[in-house]
């Protein structure tokens, strides 16, 4: 791990040998300070200062030392007290049943007055101890006080340097006068960050050195400097700057203030400060006691109704998970939400409090799937999603894909993203959640449960006429932001609440629903495979099936494939694909492991004691049997019916 760069204690030299030349100390400048008049500034040696200085992190140094041998001590003190005080209350209990007449007892007491008399002794140093760590901790906090006097006294003289001045030790004066406590980078690539009105913002190379050449140098070198010398000297300061703060879990950063939301889920206001670490913030301010959004409620109550009250409570409960997730941008959760419904459902108005609740569109990078994936657009599409928190995928179009990028930037992955005419950038992770609108689910290639296990499907089912419709909705949600931060906020009891409310929805009816629409695996378990924990069926394979084919007469081709579809679950697969006219079925390589993945997905559906052996050189899957009642084997009863010219064929029946 790299780490910034620390700089000794121990006094710096003040004349530096450069081509056998010494070069002089550095001169000054009247001070700025209202408080330090000019007297005091020219009466006042750089040296002295700077002696002073040292003078005073020595004495801090001594003092820190000093508190940490008190605190030591004092623990020991308390730890023996503590000991004696055990063992008093261990041997009262023991000399409880003894005889007050008896010897025995005489002898316990004596005993029992020797540990009392120690552990007022020990209770005495306990005392002497803490008041020697009191008055240890009390010197370190006064040095530490002189050490940051000492600093600002040094500083308040504006140093001049000669141009010869070695880079080492501009950067040295430059670091402890904090002239670049608010620049930061990242540990991995060494990006360079700028902190400016509540937010750690990315600022080019070219930037940073246009800011150390006008800001800095030019005001402490007297003169003149190369510009060559510029960047060799920014890149060794960049070197120094603090990593960048890791943006703290559960703040949402607004133009007035930021807010936390505790673990009991109570919201706290916080000053914006370098060490919360956001990226990015809202574009408006945050009113905690704007309570009232009738719009945002009306909305919200149409796209959750359902028949029943506990199916409305549960989708309204899911919505606002979802959009709890996008408002504190808990990427960290590492799931996305999959917005599917058909025209007029309300997708555009559901990504439109997506955009508020991240806070505004500055905030949110708008873009295709084909686009995210690299398929469209060129090199340089993933350019946008840089300090973004909200990936928003609207109306997405139907591709066939593995969604490899997606699986990344949802999986907090590492990704490398390329700029034009920029460095590009490699992030360890990309901090940003994502939401995506659609009439049909995604329909990917990756059998994996990669995808799966990130994906909240969430169906829009009520359609919204005509006379339902709000000109300018869009426009009354903004006014309603602060209300509908509030509702979000403090509907679930904690953070883990919401999270669990999603991660439910991960194995949801809808969740299945989409799997069964876009995947014909799926589809056919869920229609064809019955879960039975006693049973036990063989794979089979298509060599098989496509022998059977081969039979002379139909009444013999049946014969044999009927056994192969009724017993055997590859044959069975083979059967349903036909039957759905679907042209490219899994290969016989693939189906195993992508039917073991598939009843791991569909675990909630009475799948997951499903488990896979090796028994005489065969593949068999032990907790499943076939459907003999699906849609498509009641078409393969009804043909072996017609070209078997026989009424009692035999099929399974169920028990």
């Amino acid at each position: 791990m790299t780490n910034s760069v620390e700089y000794s204690t121990t006094e710096t030299p003040i004349n530096t040998v450069i081509e056998d030349k010494v070069i002089p100390l550095p001169t000054h400048k009247s001070s700025n300070n209202p408080h330090i008049n000019d007297s005091v500034c020219n009466n006042v040696s750089i040296e002295q200062l700077q002696s002073e200085l040292i003078q005073a992190r020595n004495l801090a140094g001594e003092a820190e030392q000093n508190e940490e041998i008190a605190k030591e001590d004092k623990q020991a003190a308390t730890k023996a007290r503590t000991s004696l005080n055990q063992q008093i209350t261990a041997f009262k209990s023991e000399g409880r049943g003894l005889n007050k007449d008896s010897s025995e007892f005489k002898t316990h007491q004596e005993k029992l007055k020797f540990l009392s008399s120690q552990l007022t002794e020990a209770s005495k140093l306990e005392a002497i101890k803490s008041a020697e760590y009191s008055d240890a901790l009390k010197s370190s906090q006064l040095a530490k006080r002189g050490v940051s006097s000492a600093t600002a006294s040094r500083n308040d003289v504006q140093m001049m340097f000669p141009s010869k001045i070695p880079d080492s030790l501009l950067r040295d004066y430059i670091v402890e006068s904090g002239a670049i406590k608010t620049f930061s980078r990242t540990e991995k690539d060494g990006n360079s960050y700028a902190y400016k009105e509540g937010t750690w913002q990315l600022i080019e190379r070219e930037s940073l050195e246009y800011k150390f050449d006008i800001h800095i140098l030019a005001k402490i070198i007297e003169d003149g400097y190369m510009d060559s010398r510029v960047k060799s000297f920014t890149n060794m300061c960049a070197r120094s700057f603090r990593v960048l703060p890791e943006k703290k879990a559960g703040v949402k950063g607004f133009n007035n203030c930021a807010i936390e939301i505790s673990n009991c889920g109570k919201i706290n206001i916080l000053e914006h400060s370098p060490e919360l670490g956001l990226l990015n913030k809202a574009n408006f301010d945050f009113n905690q006691t704007q309570l009232n959004c009738p719009y945002f409620e009306q909305w919200l109550g149409f796209i959750s109704k359902k028949p029943t009250d506990e199916e409305t409570n549960e989708r309204m409960e899911l919505v606002l998970a979802v959009l709890y997730m996008v408002m504190f941008n808990r990427y960290d959760w590492q799931m996305f939400a999959e917005i599917i419904g058909a025209g007029d459902n309300g997708k555009s108005i559901f990504t439109h409090v997506c955009k508020i609740l991240a806070g505004g569109s500055c905030n949110v990078a708008s873009m295709g799937l084909a686009e995210i994936e690299g398929k469209k657009g060129g090199d340089f599409t993933l350019e946008s999603i840089i300090g973004k928190s909200l990936i928003i995928v609207p109306d997405a179009e139907k591709i066939a894909s593995d969604f490899n990028t997606l699986k990344n930037i949802t999986g907090n992955d590492p990704i490398c993203i390329n700029r034009k005419n920029k460095a590009r950038v490699d992030l360890p992770f990309v901090p940003t959640t994502v939401v995506i609108t659609g009439n049909q689910p995604l329909v990917s290639t990756d059998q994996s449960s990669g995808l799966f296990r990130r994906r909240v499907t969430f169906y829009l089912g009520n359609v919204v006429t005509e006379d339902m419709k709000i000109i300018g909705l869009e426009n009354y949600l903004e006014k309603e932001s602060s209300a509908i931060i509030n509702i979000v906020a403090n509907f679930f009891k904690s953070p883990e609440q919401a999270r669990l409310v999603l991660k439910k929805a991960t194995t949801s009816k809808d969740k299945l629903k989409a799997m069964t629409e876009t995947d014909p695996l799926a589809e056919w378990v869920s229609t064809s495979l019955l879960p039975l924990k006693s049973s036990k069926i063989q794979v089979g394979g298509s060599a098989s099936y496509k022998k059977s084919k081969e039979q002379k007469t139909k009444r013999d081709y049946f014969n044999a494939i009927g056994h192969e579809i009724e017993n055997k679950l590859f044959s069975n697969y083979l059967h349903y694909c036909e039957f759905a006219g679907l042209k490219h079925p899994l290969s016989q390589k693939n189906f195993s492991k992508n039917l073991e993945a598939m009843f791991q997905k569909m675990k909630t559906n009475g799948f997951g004691g499903v488990t896979i052996i090796t028994a005489n050189g065969a593949k068999w899957f032990k907790g499943v049997e076939i459907n003999h009642f699906s849609e498509h084997m009641a078409l393969h009863k009804q043909d072996m019916i017609e070209n078997c010219n026989f009424e009692d064929v035999k099929i399974k029946s169920k028990n």
